[in-house]
């Protein structure tokens, strides 16, 4: 999915990037039959502000919606990976709060306030080092999930900062986490337990 951002799309903020998520979604499970996928196992894969993004779709109800949109088509996908992901947008502990048009649309998009019950399974590598989304909303989020009885998973990586998943900061950081999707993947049914001649799951 691409989504707009400020800095190649002037005068937008957060918010467009979020309508931008749950259109894309809708969008996907409206042509599924074209396309030739099963629209029940829609993952969104999100890193920093797109993990907010995917994971708004997911979360947000009553969220000012693109115009023109089906909103009888559900936004929400059916499973998370989330690397680094901004949960908490409050002024105080949060990221990106100075990037939303005011004060009450920032809180209105703080995803640690919303969780609820019965979302969408979730798997998130977080860098502990992190200096640009503290780990500790990672921690919160997870924990928040928990006391509902969501599947959240949290994956920390020890001293590692923001964006450390990227080929090309590490490849073999960037494998295992393949690797684990992979496996969180099957194990939710989403793809075959076929493993390869070495043992491990085949990627998608």
């Amino acid at each position: 999915i691409d989504y707009r951002v400020a800095s190649r799309h002037p005068g937008t903020s957060p918010i467009d990037a979020m309508q931008d998520a749950r259109s894309a979604i809708r969008w996907a499970r409206e042509h599924a039959a074209d396309l030739k996928f099963d629209p029940s196992r829609i993952v969104g894969i999100g890193g920093s502000a797109g993990a907010h993004a995917i994971l708004s779709a997911a979360m947000l109800r009553r969220f000012t919606e693109a115009s023109g949109e089906n909103t009888a088509i559900p936004c929400a996908p059916n499973a998370l990976i989330l690397f680094s992901p901004v949960t908490d947008t409050s002024r105080n502990s949060g990221a990106g709060f100075d990037r939303f048009p005011d004060k009450a649309t920032a809180r209105h998009a703080d995803l640690i306030a919303a969780v609820r019950s019965r979302l969408p399974p979730m798997l998130i590598f977080h860098g502990t080092a992190d200096r640009v989304v503290p780990f500790a909303n990672s921690k919160k989020f997870r924990r928040r999930n928990w006391w509902h009885r969501n599947i959240c998973r949290l994956r920390p990586f020890e001293g590692k900062g923001h964006g450390f998943f990227n080929f090309n900061v590490s490849v073999r950081v960037y494998e295992l986490t393949l690797s684990e999707i992979d496996a969180f993947l099957v194990e939710l049914g989403f793809l075959p337990p076929n493993p390869d001649n070495d043992g491990v799951p085949r990627l998608g």
